[in-house]
């Protein structure tokens, strides 16, 4: 999914697309970066309250006139007032700071779920298509760990991933000697249509196409 995190401390900014890490995050620090942006092209919206250049509540108010997809409210304010007039204004959730990474990753895939913006097949390429509800990459039948490892590497588009990324996308935690050898094992199957994974857990992985071309 697409999501824009309107955030003045980028520092902060930064840390939400490394927890979603598997969605493309676009940031902007203040309400006129934002209004300069196409709000309609975005999935979910992440709002701070408090800008620079004025109030969160206001851009919300203003998101609102091009698109009724979801609003999150990541603030440090916890007043019951501030709350109320967030959902009054169309929010979808509010989230007081410190925020904890893995239910911010949970409320997001359920948003995404439940207003239907998920979509479940992703293409590399432009040549390989993993489909993860039926658990195939171009028709070749994946285990659950092998689908959740390719989503992974599909949406890091060639660029290299870490361990802890892709292990964080895993629906359970495994001993590195097992993830090792599931991944080993998806190497071999994947070799069979054209593609490989590089790299190794103290250096991150990357998906690429095999080149057949003789030398």
């Amino acid at each position: 999914m697409k999501i824009l995190v309107i955030e003045d401390n980028f520092e902060f900014a930064l840390g939400l697309r490394h927890i979603l890490t598997e969605h493309q995050v676009d940031i902007c620090c203040t309400l006129q970066q934002a209004e300069n942006e196409n709000l309609k092209s975005y999935d979910i919206f992440i709002v701070d309250l408090n800008l620079p250049d004025g109030n969160g509540l206001d851009i919300i108010q203003y998101i609102r006139e091009f698109t009724g997809h979801p609003i999150l409210i990541i603030s440090g304010c916890n007043e019951e007032s501030t709350i109320i007039e967030g959902y009054r204004k169309g929010i979808d959730d509010y989230i007081v700071k410190p925020i904890l990474p893995n239910i911010l990753q949970e409320k997001i895939n359920a948003i995404g779920r439940n207003r239907g913006l998920q979509n479940t097949s992703i293409v590399f390429q432009g040549t390989y298509c993993l489909d993860v509800e039926k658990r195939t990459i171009n028709d070749l039948p994946l285990t659950g760990t092998e689908t959740a490892i390719l989503r992974s590497l599909f949406l890091s588009d060639s660029n290299y991933i870490s361990y802890e990324c892709l292990t964080r996308n895993l629906s359970r935690e495994f001993p590195v000697s097992s993830l090792s050898s599931r991944m080993t094992e998806l190497k071999k199957k994947i070799s069979e249509i054209g593609l490989c994974i590089t790299g190794r857990k103290n250096t991150g992985y990357s998906l690429e196409r095999v080149n057949n071309e003789s030398s």
